[in-house]
């Protein structure tokens, strides 16, 4: 009983120290009964803290329905409980509960500065499109509390709630509560919005999720099945019309054309030329030079490709711009060029499978010579496209590669007359260089 009452009054003083996340109302904090919430406090806490997420429950329940001023803590420890109830449970009562948790959370704490009312509709319609995807409606008032949060947050919007927003925005248009307009012009003002904040954020962890939710923005808009390139053309023609001189307009047109290969109208040649003479940025040089590559004028398309990649100060960027020089060196059979391109590329991205893979069909379209010396470019071929097997997004291509480079090894009983014998590791020698193992069929 005294380890209790200790305690609870060390619970008191560590409540009113902790000013920061109580609320400004002192009087009613505690709710009618003060000793009660705070013994109920203790207790949800340490079970919370055990994981024991069903005994904190009923104790969490009180404080958060009797003393919803007390302090912050409690929302945020009861999103975690009810989400934990429903995992158990399967009893969609706890999701109910966490909708009336964000709106009371919104009604009494709605003032903190981070977790404004932005950012709890956000989270709120987060949550309740991915516990209630499949009940149309839901994901309807899931869809209006994103869409709620994004207009007031703007710039400031969590990356992660966009990305659902489109999520939302795709399958109410396949259900066909939403048009085609409306899906359009969400992805615009998305991929617009998603590509602000990564240009001003910081951190390297929040860019990492805003580079995924940028991605997935974009494979939503694939799915929804609402544009082809003759539709943003439509849309865009507009767009570009009146907006010839704004760089951020012609910027976010660029990107969406370059990102679904809508680089071959006359349209894309127009922007591309006025981005640059507005604003000579890697971007925009970049987008100059898609648009000589288009033209066959490979002279050119090289000069701003590679302005484009001695001007951009994003790695990933820098990555894809060394990956596109190597496709260009691959076309025109300059091999040693398109390993060079390839490995600045995987300086950046060490475990990116396609400038490997282009490494690789480098080597196999080297392979000259005798029997043994074009076979040893053709195993160094399979050694490079091995290694891009390990990166799922290209290991089907990589293993296609490899099976038709086997078709090229050399018959197994040739190997004696040249004194080697599968399996052994021989040097390859000319620009390839290193060594690889003899394979045979």
């Amino acid at each position: 009983m005294k380890k209790v009452v200790t305690t609870v009054i060390m619970l008191t003083i560590a409540f009113f120290a902790m000013g920061q996340l109580q609320c400004k109302d002192t009087q009613s904090k505690f709710g009618t009964d003060s000793v009660k919430t705070l013994m109920e406090a203790s207790m949800y806490q340490e079970m919370f803290k055990n994981k024991n997420y069903k005994d904190a429950y009923p104790h969490w329940k009180y404080v958060i329905e009797n003393a919803p001023k007390f302090q912050l803590t409690p929302y945020s420890d009861g999103n975690k409980i009810l989400k934990e109830m429903y995992k158990s449970t399967k009893d969609t009562k706890y999701i109910d509960e966490l909708m009336q948790l964000w709106d009371q959370r919104a009604k009494y704490w709605a003032h903190y500065k981070h977790y404004n009312e932005a950012y709890l509709l956000g989270r709120k319609g987060y949550d309740l499109y991915n516990y209630r995807k499949n009940d149309i409606e839901d994901v309807k008032k899931a869809y209006d509390y994103m869409m709620q949060s994004i207009e007031q947050a703007g710039v400031e919007s969590e990356a992660t709630v966009i990305d659902r927003a489109m999520a939302a925005t795709t399958d109410l248009y396949k259900n066909g509560k939403i048009g085609k307009d409306e899906v359009v012009n969400n992805f615009i003002k998305f991929n617009t919005l998603i590509n602000n904040i990564y240009d001003v954020e910081k951190n390297p962890k929040v860019l990492k999720r805003t580079a995924k939710a940028l991605n997935n923005v974009q494979q939503y808009f694939i799915l929804s099945e609402a544009a082809d390139c003759n539709t943003l053309q439509n849309i865009f023609a507009s767009k570009y019309e009146e907006n010839k001189n704004n760089k951020e307009e012609l910027l976010s047109i660029v990107r969406i054309l370059n990102r679904f290969e809508c680089t071959d109208s006359q349209l894309y040649a127009d922007i591309a030329e006025s981005l640059y003479k507005i604003a000579p940025t890697s971007e925009a040089a970049l987008s100059l030079g898609i648009r000589y590559l288009k033209a066959k004028d490979m002279t050119q398309a090289k000069k701003y490709i590679q302005e484009a990649s001695n001007m951009e100060t994003d790695q990933l960027r820098k990555a894809d711009i060394h990956y596109m020089l190597a496709n260009i060196a691959l076309a025109e059979s300059r091999y040693s060029t398109v390993r060079t391109e390839a490995n600045k590329a995987l300086e950046i991205r060490p475990d990116w499978g396609k400038p490997k893979l282009i490494i690789a069909k480098a080597y196999l379209g080297s392979s000259k010579g005798d029997l043994i010396t074009r076979s040893k470019a053709v195993w160094a071929a399979v050694d490079k496209a091995a290694q891009a097997k390990n990166d799922p997004e290209t290991a089907s291509e990589a293993q296609a590669f490899i099976n038709r480079c086997s078709g090229y090894f050399p018959p197994c009983d040739e190997l004696f007359f040249h004194s080697i014998k599968k399996g052994q590791s021989v040097s390859v020698g000319g620009w390839i260089g290193g060594t690889t193992t003899v394979r045979c069929k």
